[in-house]
C-alpha cells in the first residue's frame, strides 16, 4: 500500500475513534488506568516530566506515550474511553510503518506474513488494539522498530530517525524494552554504517534530542533524579533475580505464546514460572530456524530478510536475557512483550521459505488484512465506548466519595489536601483522586506514595487538611483523633479528615 493511502487510513481511523470516544457512558478506571488517564491529563497541560510509574519506587525512562495519547485524550472529550482511541491510533501507526517498510525495503512476502502474524495476535486479544496500559501500548510498535531496523541496517538510512523515534518512544514507555532497544538498535547502525549520511545523523540528533529532553531536565533537577534510581535498581540489583530454569521458562512460555492454544491479555497478575520441556523445546526449534532462515536469505542474496531474520535472533536472545533479569516477583504483563518477537520469528522462517509474492499482490492481501484489523479495532472502541476498557474496572463510588470530599474542602474552606492511600485499597483511592483532579481539586499525596504519580502531587508543606482514604475496618485509629470528621464510607473504604491548622513546622497528626 501506498504511503499516502496508509496515512489516510490511520487519520480517518483514528478520527472514528476519538468520534466514539466523545459519547463514551461515564466511566470511573481504577489502579493503573486510572493512573495513566491522570498522567495523560498532566501530559496535556503540558507539565509531565516522567514517564509511567513502577511499584519499585521509579518511574520508567520517560513521558513520550502520555504526550502522544493527550492530543486524543483532549479531542475525545477527556473520557476514558479516548485513552483508548489515542492507543488505537498508535497501534495502526505501528501497523502502517510494518506494512509499508515491510513491503518496501524487506520482501512482500514477509509483508504478508506478518501483518498475518499481527492479525491473529490481534484477533485472539482484540483489546490489546486499543489498551493505553504501557504494557500492552509497546506492542505493536515493537514490531515496527524490528522492521524499520532491518531497512536501515540494508542501507535505507532515510529511515533512521524514524527508528530512533521508536527505539525512544519504547524505550521511555517500558525500561524493560531498553535491553531490546539497545542491541537491536545498535545492530542495525552497525549493519547499515556504510550508508548512513551526515545529514541522516544530524535528523536522527535532533529527533532524540527533542524526544529525550524532558527525562534529561527531570534528572538535572531533581536529587537523585529518575535515571539514577534506574541506574540504581538494574545496576545494583534488587535481589531476587531468576535462576537459569526459570528465566527460560518464562522466555519459552512467553515467546511462543502467540504460536500455540492458551495466549493471554497480560493484566499485571503475578504468575510462577512454569517449565514446560514443551514450550523450552518450541523456543529454541523457533530460534535455531530464524538462524538456518538467516544463513539461507545470506545465501541466496537476500539481503534484507538476513537482515530481518538477523536482527529477529538478536531480540530472541535479548528476551532470553531479559526474562533472567527480572526482579522482586513475576508478573504476566513483565514478559509479555516476549509474544510480538515471537511472531517475527516466525514471519522470518515463512517469508524465506515461501515463494515470493507478487507486489501488487502482496498490497491487495496485505490490504485486505489491514482492512480486517481495523474493523476489529473500531469494534473494541465501541465496546469501550459503552464501558469495555481494557484491563480494568470502573468505580461508580469514585465520583461519590469524589463528591462529599469536595463538600468537606468547600465547608472547611481547605485549599490544598494532602492524601494518605491504604494499600489494601489503593486502585480505588486512585480511582478517587483522578475524579478530584477532573473536577479542579488541588490536592497532594503523602511521600511514601508519590512514585506513583506526577510531581505535581508532591508535598509542599502548606497543604491545611489531612484526608486517608482507608479500607474498610482499617486505621480506626482515625477516628478518635481531635477535630476528625468521617466524609464517607462504604463496604469498601472510608475517608477520615481532619483541619491541618498550620502545616509548616508542626507535626502531623
Amino acid at each position: 500500500m501506498r504511503p499516502i493511502v496508509l496515512a489516510t487510513v490511520v487519520l480517518a481511523a483514528s478520527a472514528a475513534a476519538v468520534f466514539l470516544a466523545r459519547s463514551a457512558e461515564p466511566f470511573y478506571p481504577v489502579s493503573d488506568i486510572a493512573l495513566t488517564e491522570l498522567f495523560t491529563r498532566e501530559a496535556a497541560h503540558g507539565r509531565l516530566i516522567v514517564g509511567p510509574y513502577s511499584r519499585f519506587g521509579w518511574h520508567h525512562p520517560g513521558p513520550t506515550c502520555f504526550y502522544l495519547l493527550a492530543p486524543f485524550y483532549a479531542a475525545g472529550g477527556g473520557h476514558t474511553a479516548a485513552l483508548d482511541a489515542g492507543a488505537f491510533a498508535l497501534s495502526l501507526v505501528a501497523l502502517a510503518i510494518v506494512a509499508w517498510i515491510g513491503q518496501r525495503y524487506v520482501s512482500a512476502t514477509f509483508s504478508i506474513a506478518v501483518i498475518a502474524g499481527i492479525f491473529l495476535v490481534t484477533a485472539r486479544l482484540p483489546p490489546l488494539l486499543v489498551s493505553s496500559w504501557n504494557a500492552h501500548v509497546v506492542v505493536l510498535p515493537a514490531a515496527a522498530f524490528m522492521v524499520t531496523a532491518a531497512a536501515v541496517g540494508v542501507g535505507h538510512d532515510a529511515l533512521l530517525p524514524l527508528l530512533a523515534g521508536l527505539a525512544s518512544f519504547l524505550a521511555q514507555t517500558d525500561v524493560a524494552l531498553v535491553p531490546f532497544v539497545a542491541v537491536i538498535g545498535a545492530a542495525a547502525a552497525a549493519l547499515g554504517a556504510g550508508s548512513i549520511r551526515p545529514r541522516t545523523i544530524a535528523w536522527t540528533a535532533v529527533t532524540v534530542a527533542a524526544l529525550w529532553a524532558l527525562p534529561l531536565g527531570e534528572q538535572l533537577t531533581n536529587q537523585p533524579g529518575n535515571v539514577v534510581r534506574l541506574w540504581r535498581f538494574f545496576v545494583a540489583g534488587a535481589g531476587g533475580r531468576l535462576g537459569t530454569a526459570d528465566a527460560a521458562a518464562i522466555w519459552s512460555n512467553a515467546l511462543t505464546a502467540p504460536l500455540r492454544p492458551g495466549f493471554i491479555l497480560a493484566r499485571g497478575s503475578p504468575i510462577e514460572p512454569d517449565w514446560s520441556t514443551l514450550h523450552v523445546a518450541l523456543a529454541c526449534v523457533l530460534v535455531a530456524l530464524v538462524a538456518i532462515a538467516a544463513g539461507v536469505a545470506i545465501r541466496r542474496g537476500a539481503r534484507p530478510l538476513a537482515r530481518l531474520a538477523l536482527l529477529a535472533l538478536a531480540a530472541s536472545l535479548v528476551t532470553l536475557w531479559s526474562a533472567s533479569r527480572i526482579e522482586g516477583g513475576v508478573s504476566d504483563h513483565q514478559s509479555f512483550w516476549f509474544a510480538i518477537v515471537g511472531v517475527l520469528d516466525a514471519a522470518a522462517i515463512v517469508a524465506v521459505w515461501t515463494p515470493s509474492a507478487r507486489p501488487r499482490g502482496a498490497r491487495a492481501i496485505t490490504g485486505m488484512i489491514l482492512a480486517i484489523i481495523l474493523v476489529v479495532g473500531l469494534r473494541q472502541m465501541d465496546i469501550a465506548r459503552h464501558g469495555g476498557i481494557p484491563v480494568t474496572d470502573s468505580a461508580p463510588s469514585a465520583p461519590n466519595f469524589a463528591a462529599s470530599i469536595r463538600r468537606y474542602l468547600e465547608r472547611t474552606k481547605s485549599q490544598r489536601p494532602l492524601f494518605r492511600l491504604d494499600e489494601r485499597q489503593w486502585g480505588l483511592g486512585v480511582a478517587i483522586l483522578l475524579q478530584l483532579d477532573r473536577a479542579g481539586v488541588a490536592f497532594a499525596v503523602e511521600n511514601d506514595w508519590m512514585p506513583m504519580f506526577p510531581d505535581r502531587f508532591r508535598e509542599t508543606g502548606q497543604e491545611d487538611a489531612e484526608l486517608t482514604l482507608a479500607a474498610r475496618g482499617q486505621r480506626l485509629d482515625l477516628a478518635g483523633r481531635p477535630g476528625n470528621e468521617t466524609v464517607d464510607e462504604s463496604t469498601f473504604i472510608h475517608v477520615e479528615a481532619v483541619r491541618l491548622s498550620s502545616r509548616v513546622g508542626a507535626p502531623r497528626p
